[in-house]
């Protein structure tokens, strides 16, 4: 896999090997993926409903996507905020710093109980 500029923010896969035992013999496989740049896809979603995990404790915040930098902090605004599943309060507008980020998906894909995140 060739290197691009370090200035862009790729994200690249890292190739996994799995190894299993098969009839006493060892089979390897391995999984090649491409780089994927996530900035694209999400300036493309300003506008929309996010829902942001953050990577430490259970919280969970919903709101639109009002803007993202090239540092991929994110911007929401008419935010809730969900502690173990639960809505802890309406916070407006919310700057999230993106080292503190778990993961992001759209608002739609997601299904907010108070069990969790389903």
């Amino acid at each position: 896999m060739s290197v691009r500029d370090p200035t862009t923010p790729f994200i690249f896969a890292i190739c996994s090997l799995y190894h299993s035992r098969f009839n006493g013999s060892m089979l390897t496989i391995a999984l090649q993926f491409q780089p994927v740049n996530p900035r694209p896809f999400l300036q493309a979603r300003v506008g929309t409903e996010l829902i942001i995990r953050l990577k430490w404790g259970q919280t969970e915040y919903k709101g639109t996507l009002e803007s993202i930098d090239s540092y991929m902090n994110v911007l929401l605004r008419d935010t809730e905020e969900f502690i173990d599943g639960k809505n802890t309060g309406t916070l407006g507008l919310v700057l999230i710093r993106c080292n503190n980020i778990l993961w992001m998906g759209s608002a739609d894909s997601v299904e907010m109980t108070d069990l969790g995140l389903k």
